[in-house]
């Protein structure tokens, strides 16, 4: 090391080349050095850095090999890294320069708004090739599922300007789950999802779910078994299962500051941002919330990682949804927009920040009798917008095809509505001013027919503002009031909070 009134300059020897990348956080200010499959003979501790900008010099012996440095910094520092080759000598020096200039404000601003990246989001199919995953009724494969599912999340996220997506797998062979860690830390991911729908021996077990790793066993009875259930599956395919528990002196608090803490706890948020879309896709959540458990495909500490159980495959009534397209297209976009969701809210350092979305695309499957018209009615769009959206040529669909369309979420707003003595969907669908067709697709309700004390999701707007004031007169009742204005007597009753439909003269009612 040596220090100047410029810069101060880090000088590593390795005895022959070295492969190497240098990540620059924030919030707080540190630079981050991996040398693959390199080892440190010196103890840097007895570096004196007390004249520099750099607080302290840390590392760590990674996974793979490879070695880690941390520097914390005082400030973000502009700095330059390059390898220098010694004549004669197969011998490299990779050498490092913080200067202590201040930083250009307007230079970096420019240099971000041209080098921003797409966040990359790695996309795990679970099991394939020798390994078919869990076995459903009809002798359906989870390995042929959860590829699938996975196809249509990367589709999504390449769709997305913010954003890439990459397979794993992207067909049916096997891989080990070292190498799929490995698969997301050479492309420098910046998020892990692994896709899964496994089984259970009560096959009354059904719903979906979403694990973070735990490094203290699993919470759940069906956790324990799943996260059990695949290291078996993986050590009798002959992998290497990943050790990060094991760690050397020094290197935990390393692990704890860069890593697995900070990891698990984006993970985590994360994981609750999933549920919360997906309750909306799934008839029901396994569990209601985040869930931890062992498994190993998770044990990556450098990256915010999931997985979901889209189902599982041992429910015979389950299984059928899940093998069908329709279904599997809204557990993706479900998951999709999870995963953006939170990364609208944590954006990797240097990337792109995807825009909030004041919409959400849906797909509708074509029904018989469906017509093109019929369904632009109901879902509020015009027939040529739908066209121009799809790309369709004509009005002419066929059963099965899948209409996709945006719903404008701008301003609406979400409600857990408990269904009433009385009450009817198209009524509530009136109050909360959105088409029969969206409340119906919101909830995955195959029909209008609903029940007391059923809970229904509904974003939208509730009607609040009258039309108008009605003074009640001698002889007037609710339902004449509601038929002269064009509206219900629920709607009256919701706006006014009355509990009955009795009314007397000289009373205000507000009338939507």
């Amino acid at each position: 090391m040596s220090d100047s009134d410029k810069a101060t300059r880090f000088v590593f020897e390795f005895k022959n080349n070295v492969t190497y990348k240098v990540i620059e956080l924030a919030e707080p200010a540190r630079l981050v050095i991996d040398f693959a499959k390199s080892d440190l003979s010196t103890n840097l501790s007895n570096l004196d850095i007390s004249g520099t900008n750099i607080l302290k010099i840390r590392t760590s012996k990674k996974k793979f090999g490879d070695l880690r440095l941390v520097l914390d910094l005082k400030d973000a520092m502009r700095f330059q890294h390059f390898l220098l080759n010694s004549a004669g000598s197969e011998k490299t020096r990779f050498v490092i320069d913080f200067f202590k200039a201040p930083v250009n404000e307007e230079r970096i601003s420019k240099t971000d708004k041209t080098s921003k990246r797409k966040i990359l989001i790695a996309i795990d199919a679970g099991h394939g090739g020798k390994d078919p995953g869990a076995l459903g009724p009809g002798k359906i494969q989870e390995k042929h599922i959860v590829l699938s599912i996975s196809k249509k999340i990367e589709r999504l996220f390449d769709q997305d300007p913010s954003f890439d997506g990459f397979l794993t797998r992207d067909g049916d062979y096997f891989l080990d789950h070292r190498k799929r860690s490995r698969l997301a830390f050479d492309k420098r991911a910046d998020f892990f999802v692994s896709i899964h729908a496994d089984a259970f021996p009560d096959s009354r077990a059904n719903g979906a779910s979403v694990y973070v790793l735990s490094t203290e066993g699993s919470e759940s009875e069906v956790g324990k078994f799943l996260s059990e259930e695949e290291i078996r599956r993986d050590l009798n395919q002959g992998s290497t299962i990943i050790e990060i528990d094991k760690q050397e002196e020094g290197v935990d608090q390393i692990l704890l500051d860069l890593t697995m803490d900070k990891t698990l706890e984006m993970s985590l948020e994360a994981g609750g941002d999933v549920v919360e879309r997906l309750s909306r896709v799934a008839r029901r959540m396994h569990k209601k919330k985040v869930e931890r458990a062992s498994f190993l495909v998770l044990k990556s500490p450098d990256i915010p990682s999931l997985l979901i159980e889209t189902g599982f495959i041992s429910n015979p009534a389950e299984s059928r949804k899940l093998a069908d397209e329709s279904y599997q297209n809204k557990l993706a976009q479900a998951i999709y927009f999870g995963i953006r969701d939170f990364h609208v809210k944590n954006t990797p350092y240097g990337a792109l920040k995807p825009k909030a979305l004041d919409y959400e695309l849906y797909e509708y499957e074509v029904k018989s009798g469906d017509t093109l018209s019929q369904i632009a009615v109901d879902y509020g769009f015009k027939i040529d917008d739908l066209l121009r959206f799809n790309g369709l040529k004509s009005s002419k669909l066929v059963v099965g095809q899948n209409i996709k369309f945006p719903r404008e979420n701008e301003n609406k707003i979400k409600e857990i509505y408990l269904v009433k003595h009385g009450d009817t969907l198209s009524e509530i669908a009136q109050s909360w001013n959105i088409s029969l067709a969206e409340l119906r697709s919101q909830n995955n309700l195959s029909s209008n027919v609903i029940k007391v004390g059923q809970r229904l999701t509904i974003y939208g707007q509730l009607i609040v503002q009258p039309k108008m004031v009605y003074i009640v007169k001698r002889g007037d009742t609710l339902s004449e009031i509601a038929l002269k204005n064009k509206t219900t007597t629920k709607a009256i009753m919701r706006s006014n909070n009355l509990s009955s439909s009795t009314i007397s003269v000289g009373q205000k009612l507000a009338v939507p």
